[in-house]
């Protein structure tokens, strides 16, 4: 009896999982869609790269064992994809929410072009000029590792140097798509400049070493000059046409916690 009895449990357990194979192969996966992540439309070349490899990687898997994870970083191979989601909807579909990066600076560097996106994210390097409108990088005394840049990745940076404070400082200009127009460091004078649209300059003139008693001083100095980014914007703003078209609004440090803002007559960069 007892026998019987194990001999009917270990039946029935079998049978559970042969049902269960069957219902994880039966759920297959036959049918794909790229969905934008935002309004912007997607070139058709990218949209067709996208969709095709979706297809390529789900179509005809079983939905409870197709890995998403897979087809994300497979999508995210191309540069140009940013891929916010890839998800499975049951019983047999694959969603992938996407958008595209859009070349929007560019360095120059031992002749060759270093194309990246609005988050500073790499997506071409090539020896010639791209037939596009892009913001020109310029850079004097700055050390970036462009060896190790990698395509599809935010550059490697300092985040505490000249460069790194540019970052910071670009990302907190409203508007900043429409009003810069290039953008130029220079270690050698410790200056980050911003060419606006309009024709003036911003002009962040940060601190030297050797006239602050330590480290510590310096580093309160440029969170000063970073953060003071909001109060430029505002003068900028309250200045008249003439003012707004020519010379320069030049910031510079008169404490560790203070920045002076003001403007100053010179050549029109229009």
């Amino acid at each position: 009896m007892k026998h019987k009895r194990l001999i009917i449990v270990s039946t029935f357990i079998v049978f559970i999982l042969v049902l269960l194979l069957d219902f994880v192969w039966l759920l297959k996966i036959n049918e794909t869609e790229v969905r934008l992540s935002c309004e912007e439309e997607v070139s058709e070349e990218l949209f067709y790269s996208a969709d095709n490899t979706l297809k390529e990687l789900s179509l005809g898997k079983s939905y409870l064992l197709l890995n998403t994870g897979k087809i994300e970083k497979k999508l995210s191979e191309n540069p140009y994809i940013a891929v916010e989601s890839v998800k499975k909807e049951f019983p047999n579909k694959v969603v992938a929410v996407i958008s595209e990066r859009i070349e929007y600076f560019s360095l120059e560097y031992n002749g060759k072009y270093y194309y990246l996106d609005k988050d500073f994210i790499l997506l071409k390097v090539s020896e010639n000029e791209i037939d596009r409108e892009v913001v020109p990088l310029t850079m004097n005394k700055i050390s970036l590792d462009f060896d190790n840049f990698e395509l599809g990745k935010v550059i490697d940076y300092n985040s505490n140097n000249l460069f790194g404070n540019m970052v910071k400082m670009y990302s907190a200009v409203p508007d900043r798509f429409n009003m810069i127009k290039s953008i130029s460091l220079d270690a050698e004078r410790n200056r980050v400049e911003f060419f606006i649209a309009t024709g003036v300059c911003f002009e962040f003139r940060f601190a030297y070493l050797p006239n602050y008693s330590s480290d510590e001083d310096k580093a309160k100095t440029d969170v000063a000059m970073v953060n003071s980014v909001p109060e430029v914007y505002d003068y900028f703003t309250k200045l008249g046409e003439k003012e707004k078209s020519s010379g320069k609004i030049i910031i510079y440090p008169i404490s560790t916690d203070k920045v002076k803002i003001e403007h100053i007559e010179n050549e029109t960069y229009a």
